[in-house]
């Protein structure tokens, strides 16, 4: 059974059980007018009003951490109850790794929910146990194909990467990602960011080169494929950011390959937009 699921077959009210015999639960109040009271659960209601009254005292107790388990369990979204869960954690001084592994699956099941990619966030950054984030994070986004461009993983991905340094592999994982799905902007501007932010593999010219002809591999396979043309073009920006245009001085051979592309391809708008560029000075 998963933390946040309910331990009882049959929700048991917390004032029936004899451990929460000494709490008052506090409901919510609404004002005296309220114009538009939302419909809450029997069983929402009497969580959140125990909830209320425990935050309210600062009790942090085995208690109060099922608590939050039982408010995040109803609302997975519950900013103050992933809070009250980590002050819990902390001041009981529970082992952040086993919450860690406790909570990976309600994190796959609930793979766009900020909440928990924060609460994973501020837990690694309290135990220094990031071992298993990359796993986590390659995982979320291609187990299922259609979420491969998740926000909150790359988000976290890049954090942990840059926090505790582990950019040696993070090419070959933006390999595997581009191989994927080539028209993923994510995995595109994961790569960027990896190659221009490792500082123990400076970005320069002959690297940049390299992605260039990287980049060119696959708009030659789909030249209708923004994703591509836009790492080219943050390619060239970031070496010559006092430039408002190109000369085809500046980059011949792409200058030359975006010509034949544009010419085999009329229609592709990227290769136009490009050109202009160039011969805008």
């Amino acid at each position: 059974m998963g933390i946040f699921d309910n331990d009882d077959e049959d929700f048991v009210p917390f004032d029936v059980r004899f451990n929460w015999d000494d709490v008052t639960p506090i409901e919510q109040d609404e004002g005296p007018n309220p114009v538009c009271v939302i419909t809450y659960s029997d069983e929402f209601k009497h969580v959140m009003s125990y909830f209320r009254a425990v935050t309210r005292k600062n009790e942090f107790s085995e208690r109060a951490l099922f608590l939050t388990s039982q408010a995040i369990r109803l609302n997975p979204g519950n900013y103050t109850a992933w809070h009250y869960r980590r002050l819990c954690l902390y001041n009981l001084e529970k082992d952040l790794l086993e919450e860690l592994k406790a909570i990976e699956q309600f994190c796959q099941d609930n793979p766009k929910n900020y909440q928990i990619w924060y609460h994973r966030r501020a837990l690694v950054e309290k135990s220094g146990q990031y071992h298993s984030e990359l796993e986590l994070t390659e995982k979320t986004l291609t187990e299922d194909e259609t979420d491969n461009k998740n926000y909150h993983a790359w988000s976290h991905r890049q954090w942990v990467v840059r926090a505790f340094n582990l950019w040696d592999l993070e090419v070959d994982f933006c390999d595997r990602m581009i191989n994927l799905d080539f028209r993923n902007n994510s995995a595109w501007n994961h790569r960027f960011f990896v190659l221009t932010n490792n500082s123990s593999k400076p970005f320069d010219l002959a690297l940049r080169d390299q992605e260039i002809d990287y980049a060119f591999k696959f708009i030659k396979k789909a030249p209708n494929n923004q994703s591509s043309w836009n790492y080219l073009r943050g390619l060239m920006r970031f070496m010559l950011v006092d430039k408002a245009v190109f000369k085809p001085s500046d980059f011949p051979t792409v200058f030359s390959e975006v010509t034949t592309i544009s010419n085999n391809f009329p229609t592709c708008a990227n290769a136009l937009a490009l050109l202009i560029d160039f011969e805008s000075e």
